[in-house]
């Protein structure tokens, strides 16, 4: 199959993939359909970049939260909504900083801050 007609049958798919799926924006079909950028830049004009959110992301804006609000008790679904992320992402996030997230009960978490207790550990061995 040469280039052109792959390009022609690609438009018809992307096409036929916008009126399955109005209520999706252009980016979304996009990568939901996973159509090649070209075509869709001739079908539907210039696309706007989305910011998709990287663990990375997720983790820091949790930490960051976490050092603001230290000594606060929090559920693994208040974390997975702060952070923007899925709950089993939360609840790694919150076992991978056993310094930061101290486990109070089934469910709960208390905020810690980890340089204090450092600090007041080694002042409790002198």
């Amino acid at each position: 199959m040469n280039r052109d007609r792959w390009t022609e049958l690609e438009i018809e798919r992307a096409t036929l993939c916008r009126q399955t799926s109005p209520e999706m924006s252009v980016s979304e079909l996009a990568s939901y359909y996973n159509i090649e950028r070209a075509v869709v830049t001739q079908l539907f004009g210039e696309v706007e970049e989305t910011s998709s959110r990287r663990k990375r992301d997720q983790r820091t804006t949790a930490l960051t939260w976490a050092a603001q609000n230290v000594g606060a008790e929090i559920g693994a679904q208040q974390l997975a909504t702060i952070a923007n992320c899925s709950l089993p992402t939360a609840h790694r996030i919150m076992e991978s900083r056993a310094d930061v997230f101290r486990k109070i009960r089934r469910g709960t978490w208390e905020i810690r801050d980890p340089h204090a207790d450092r600090k007041a550990e080694k002042q409790g061995d002198n």
